[in-house]
């Protein structure tokens, strides 16, 4: 005989399956977590033992080092936890959590791991490994959790003199990077300090972490398009000798930027100045944009104020009714509208301010104007062709759809005048036959009749 234990639904007489053994004595309430079939997750099953001769047929074998199981002192118990998760929350970190194994009392705080947890009921993050944990000296509240946590200590050293100063504030954000703080000057490594240390100063951080000692002690600078239409940029480029002046940088020569001193912040980007500062954007303006002759379309259904900045660096404005163009203005840039249409560049001088649009050639027409037939007048000409094409009409309609033609001697004719008139049109006009007498007459002979868009010469006689 050997002993088996057997797993009935919590509540029933129902057996569900057969196991090798069972981590506590007979007569307990459990849920799995893992470890057996997925059907069997979250089902509550009262166990006990049981003596057979043979292995049953509903047999599992069960790996009681790996399972994830919860056991229970009766099934009420059992069924009002099944399929509930708990997690440890960290007290100042929501997204830091643990998963829990078993069944805890949620809304108190724990020391673990020297961090303060909250236990709370909650879903276990995937690949999370359920943990089991001992509570043994629970608090009310988080910071009476914080309060018995051992002191960390913090060395702060300053990355260009080396100087050393210790401190017990709540660094631990930072640690492993550069920063500056309120109460001090200069940039600081931070870093735990595991041994005691004298009471130093209270400390805060002021701005942002960084990665080195460079970026910490650099001076940071904003860079601001005049015309805004580009994203301000940041840089620890020196441009001390620039600030509340106007610069052109490196990549982009056709942007005027504003110098301002500001605050560290993160990926920052250097910059390379071309030419001299201005000492406003229209001065910048007029240095560096070009003098254009363009107009604007508004596709609106609504008149739009339009605004630019002329050739001479005055704002300039007009009103542009829905649906029509503008006139050609001489513009440095239009501060509304967009899309304009470029004719070129304007003529002028910024000495003298006077500028005018490009003169527009016209292309010279390359066909006559007038209607002209050859070989003979215009009216001959389309009498014959819309008779010959409305007969060819008529053909095709007897030929496609049975509609019978009762005159095809006409067609005939028509046909034939067209066929000669197009012969006609073959002969050059401005054919000029040579005096020689080529044709046997006495006297020099002329062109005189035509065959096949030939002229052949004819006796003056005949």
């Amino acid at each position: 005989m050997n002993t088996y234990y057997i797993y009935y639904i919590c509540g029933t007489s129902t057996i569900a399956f057969y196991s090798n053994e069972a981590p506590t004595y007979p007569g307990f309430y459990i849920s799995f977590n893992s470890g057996v079939d997925p059907e069997f997750i979250n089902v509550c099953f009262h166990v006990n033992s049981i003596n057979l001769p043979v292995e049953p047929a509903s047999y599992v074998e069960i790996d009681w080092v790996t399972a994830s199981y919860n056991t229970y002192p009766d099934c009420a118990g059992c069924e009002a936890a099944a399929g509930i998760q708990y997690i440890l929350e960290n007290c100042n970190d929501p997204l830091d959590t643990i998963c829990l194994q078993g069944v805890y009392s949620p809304g108190i705080f724990v020391n673990y791991n020297n961090t303060c947890y909250e236990i709370k009921e909650g879903t276990c993050a995937v690949g999370q490994i359920p943990q089991v944990i001992s509570i043994n000296n629970p608090f009310k509240t988080c910071p009476a959790c914080q309060e018995s946590l051992p002191q960390t200590n913090y060395k702060l050293t300053n990355c260009i003199t080396g100087a050393i100063t210790y401190t017990s504030s709540d660094l631990s954000d930072v640690v492993g990077s550069y920063v500056q703080f309120n109460e001090f000057e200069g940039c600081y490594y931070v870093e735990i300090f595991p041994e005691e240390i004298t009471p130093g100063p209270d400390v805060s951080v002021s701005g942002i972490p960084y990665a080195d000692c460079p970026s910490c002690n650099a001076d940071y600078y904003i860079l601001t398009d005049c015309r805004f239409l580009q994203d301000p940029i940041i840089t620890t480029t020196d441009l001390s000798a620039y600030v509340g002046e106007i610069i052109v940088i490196e990549g982009c020569p056709d942007t005027c930027w504003e110098v301002q001193p500001t605050e560290p912040a993160p990926n920052p980007v250097a910059v390379e100045v071309i030419g001299d500062p201005y000492e406003g954007c229209t001065e910048c303006f007029l240095a560096i944009l070009e003098c254009r002759c363009q107009s604007i379309f508004n596709s609106s259904e609504i008149a739009n104020a339009i605004r630019y900045i002329d050739c001479n660096g005055d704002e300039q404005s007009f009103l542009l009714e829905p649906g029509t163009r503008s006139d050609k203005y001489c513009v440095l840039y239009w501060i509304s509208g967009i899309n304009p249409i470029d004719y070129g560049a304007c003529t002028g001088n910024y000495a003298e301010k006077v500028w005018a649009c490009p003169t527009t050639t016209r292309p010279r027409r390359k066909v006559k104007p007038g209607y002209n037939t050859p070989a003979c007048t215009s009216e001959y000409y389309e009498k014959v062709e819309c008779s010959f094409s409305e007969w060819m009409y008529k053909d095709v309609l007897q030929k496609r759809y049975g509609i019978s033609n009762c005159c095809p001697e006409d067609l005939m004719k028509w046909e034939i005048k067209h066929e000669m008139l197009m012969l006609d049109v073959l002969v050059n006009p401005d054919y000029v036959c040579g005096p020689a007498n080529t044709c046997g007459c006495s006297e020099p002979c002329n062109c005189g009749y035509i065959s096949l868009g030939i002229k052949y010469p004819l006796c003056p006689s005949e």
